[in-house]
C-alpha cells in the first residue's frame, strides 16, 4: 500500500464544538487500520463522495510541513485555528482515525510530528488502540518524559474473543493494558483508560475490573460514553449492528430504538437508562482513587471536570477550552446555576470563525448554512445557549440535568443544576417548584433524608430465585450501593439480574440461602470481611424485606432509614414478606490508629 496523491486535510473543528474542551481536533491519516465494527467515524465518511475512497482503503496523508508551519507561524499560517494555537490549549490527536495504527507503522507521519510538538512543547491528547510502536527505539525515545503528551487507549471489553468480533483490527486488551503501563513508565504527562463506547452487553460485565487494572497500570484516570447508533445507517452499517447484536446477545438496534431519547437521527440510550451503570463506575473510581470522566452527554455532572477525555489537573495538559457547556455543567453544579456571562470570556475565540467556513464542521444542509451566512461560531453557541428548545441547548442536550429557569439582565437564559433528578431520580414540573426543591437540598442531606450519607456497607442476603429480591429494589430506588451474597451456583444468575450489584459468594452451610443457619454465617462472613476493610459496621438486609419504616412506622426511603439507624443506634423497621426478615445494623470495635506525638 502506498499513500494517496495529495494531502488529507486537518486539524478541524469537533462537530461536539459546543460542549468541548479540545475541539480542535486532528488526524494524521484520511483512513483507519483498524476498523472496529462499532467505530462512530465510519457513519460519517461511508457515505457522500469520499465514502469510495474510505471503504476501499486509500490513503492520505497531511502534509507535515503545513502542520508544523501552523505551529510555529499560527497568524500566517494557522488561520481560524490560530486563536486556539497561540493560547496553546491541548489538541485532540485521532478524532475520526487512529494515528498509531498500521498504516502509521509503514509510513511514519505521527513520529514527525510527535517529534515536533516535543520540540515545541506543545501539548497534545492521543487516542489510539495500537501498541506496536512502543517497541520502536525512535518512538521511545521521543515519549521518554514527554510531559506534554497524554495517551487514551481505548479499551471496551477484557475479553479478549468479544474485542476479536468487535475489534479485530486492533491489539488485545491486555497488549493495551501493557502499553498504558509502559507509557506510564516512560515518564509521559498522563496515560487515560478510554472505556468508549460502553456497549451494554459488553462493557458492563469488566467494568469494575478493568478500572481496577487502569489504576494498576498507573492511569491518571478513565473517561466513558456509551454507544450510540445512526438510524440512516447503510446496509454495510446495519450488517455492524448484527454482528454487535451476536456479541451483546440481543437486538441491538431493536433496544436503542426502544430505548434512547428520540427515535431518529442519532439514537442515544436515555439518561435513566444509564444510571446504575455511571453510579458504579463512579464508585469503583471513587473507591480507588481514579478520577472518572463522562463524555457521553448524559451525565457529564459525574466528570471529575469540563474536560471529559480525562485530563490532567495540572501541567501543560490542564489547558483545556473552558468556554463550552461541559464547563458550564461544573460550574452549576458548584455554584447552584449557571450564566451565559459564566463563559462567554473563554468562548470569545469562536468569534474568528464564519459558522458557514467552520474548517471541518458538519453544520448541516446548503439552507442551514445558508441561514447562518453572517454568524461566527461565537453566536452559533449563544443561540443555542438560549434556544431552549433546541436538541443542542443545555436544556436538553444534558438530558434534564440542567434546566432553564430564568434569564439574566442581558435576556441571557440562567440553567439551574437539578439535583432532584440527578441525586433522586425525581422529575420536576416546573421552574419554580425546582428550585423550591433545590432551597431545601441540605435538610435532605440531615440523617434520616432522602439525600443522606450511609456510612456503613449494606449487604443483602439472597433467597433461591434473583427476580424475588424486594431488598434489592428498594436500595435501587434509594440509589444505593449494596453487595448481594449468594450461593456459588446461583452468582451468575443474580449478577446477570442485578448489574448494578457486587456479587459476594456465600460460604456454605448445611442449610439452604434464608434459613437461618444461612444468616448466621453469612452474619460471621461479612463480619470478617469489614474488619478486613477497616469498617466500623455493617448492614446485614434479608432480601425479603420489601420496605423501610421510620421510628413513627411511617414508610420512608432505604436511604432515610439507614442513616438515621446509623445516628442514633435505633432500629430499623421493615416491611417484608416473611416474618423473620429484617435489616440489622453491626457496629464492630477497631483498634484505634495511634496518633504522632
Amino acid at each position: 500500500m502506498n499513500l494517496e496523491q495529495g494531502y488529507y486535510g486537518s486539524p478541524r473543528w469537533s462537530w461536539e464544538i459546543l460542549d468541548c474542551a479540545m475541539p480542535m481536533t486532528f488526524d494524521t491519516y484520511s483512513n483507519c487500520a483498524h476498523q472496529c465494527v462499532y467505530c462512530f467515524a465510519y457513519f460519517q465518511r461511508a457515505v457522500g463522495g469520499a465514502a469510495d475512497d474510505y471503504l476501499h482503503h486509500r490513503v492520505k496523508a497531511v502534509d507535515v510541513e503545513k502542520v508544523k508551519r501552523m505551529f510555529t507561524e499560527p497568524d500566517q499560517h494557522a488561520k481560524q485555528f490560530a486563536w486556539y494555537i497561540k493560547r496553546r490549549m491541548v489538541m485532540q490527536w485521532g478524532g475520526l482515525s487512529d494515528g498509531f495504527d498500521w498504516y502509521e507503522r509503514k509510513f511514519r507521519k505521527s513520529l514527525e510530528l510527535l517529534r515536533f510538538f516535543r520540540e515545541i512543547d506543545y501539548p497534545v491528547s492521543i487516542s489510539t488502540k495500537g501498541t506496536w510502536f512502543l517497541q520502536d527505539p525512535e518512538y521511545r525515545e521521543v515519549l521518554q518524559g514527554a510531559k506534554n503528551v497524554h495517551f487514551k487507549y481505548s479499551i471496551i471489553t477484557a475479553d479478549a474473543r468479544e474485542a476479536e468480533l468487535l475489534e479485530a483490527g486492533t491489539p488485545s486488551p491486555d497488549e493495551r493494558f501493557r502499553a498504558l503501563e509502559e507509557l506510564a513508565k516512560l515518564g509521559i504527562g498522563a496515560t487515560t483508560l478510554r472505556f468508549r463506547p460502553f456497549i451494554i452487553g459488553v462493557s458492563d460485565r469488566h467494568a469494575e475490573a478493568m478500572l481496577r487494572r487502569a489504576k494498576d497500570v498507573g492511569c491518571y484516570s478513565a473517561t466513558t460514553e456509551f454507544l450510540c447508533l445512526e438510524s440512516r445507517a447503510s446496509g454495510t452499517a446495519a450488517e455492524r449492528y448484527r454482528q454487535i447484536s451476536k456479541v451483546v446477545g440481543f437486538d441491538v438496534w431493536q433496544f436503542y430504538r426502544h430505548n434512547s431519547s428520540m427515535r431518529t437521527g442519532l439514537l442515544r440510550l436515555n439518561y435513566d437508562l444509564k444510571r446504575p451503570y455511571i453510579k458504579r463506575m463512579e464508585d469503583v473510581c471513587a473507591e480507588i482513587g481514579l478520577p472518572f470522566f463522562v463524555s457521553d452527554a448524559h451525565h457529564k455532572e459525574a466528570s471529575a471536570g469540563g474536560g471529559c477525555c480525562g485530563l490532567p489537573a495540572d501541567g501543560p495538559l490542564s489547558n483545556w477550552n473552558h468556554g463550552q457547556f461541559s464547563h458550564a455543567m461544573m460550574l452549576a453544579k458548584a455554584n447552584g446555576s449557571v450564566r451565559w456571562a459564566d463563559i462567554e470570556e473563554d468562548a470569545a475565540g469562536l468569534k474568528n470563525i464564519a459558522f458557514y467556513k467552520a474548517e471541518g464542521y458538519n453544520a448541516g444542509n446548503t439552507r442551514n448554512r445558508a441561514n447562518r451566512r453572517y454568524q461566527t461560531m461565537y453566536d452559533y453557541m449563544k443561540e443555542m445557549w438560549n434556544d431552549v428548545r433546541s436538541a443542542m441547548s443545555p436544556a436538553r442536550y444534558f438530558g434534564g440535568a440542567l434546566v432553564p429557569t430564568g434569564v439574566d439582565e442581558d435576556q441571557n437564559v440562567v440553567y439551574t443544576y437539578n439535583k432532584p433528578f440527578i441525586e433522586m431520580g425525581l422529575r420536576v414540573e416546573t421552574a419554580a417548584q425546582l428550585l423550591a426543591m433545590v432551597d431545601a437540598q441540605e435538610t435532605r442531606r440531615e440523617d434520616g433524608g432522602d439525600m443522606a450519607h450511609v456510612a456503613w456497607p449494606v449487604y443483602v442476603l439472597a433467597g433461591d430465585t434473583p427476580s424475588d429480591l424486594p431488598a434489592a429494589n428498594a436500595l435501587d430506588d434509594a440509589r444505593m450501593n449494596y453487595a448481594i451474597l449468594c450461593e456459588t451456583n446461583k452468582a451468575m444468575a443474580f449478577a446477570d439480574h442485578w448489574p448494578t450489584a457486587e456479587i459476594v459468594v456465600l460460604a456454605s452451610t448445611n442449610g439452604r440461602s434464608g434459613t437461618k443457619a444461612s444468616r448466621a454465617r453469612a452474619q460471621e462472613q461479612v463480619e470478617q470481611m469489614s474488619q478486613e476493610d477497616g469498617a466500623s459496621g455493617f448492614w446485614l438486609i434479608d432480601g425479603g424485606v420489601r420496605g423501610f419504616l421510620d421510628s413513627q412506622g411511617r414508610e420512608v426511603s432505604a436511604r432515610a432509614a439507614l442513616s438515621a439507624a446509623e445516628a442514633t443506634g435505633g432500629a430499623v423497621g421493615v416491611r417484608a414478606d416473611l416474618p423473620d426478615a429484617r435489616a440489622t445494623l453491626t457496629r464492630l470495635e477497631q483498634p484505634k490508629a495511634e496518633v504522632p506525638a
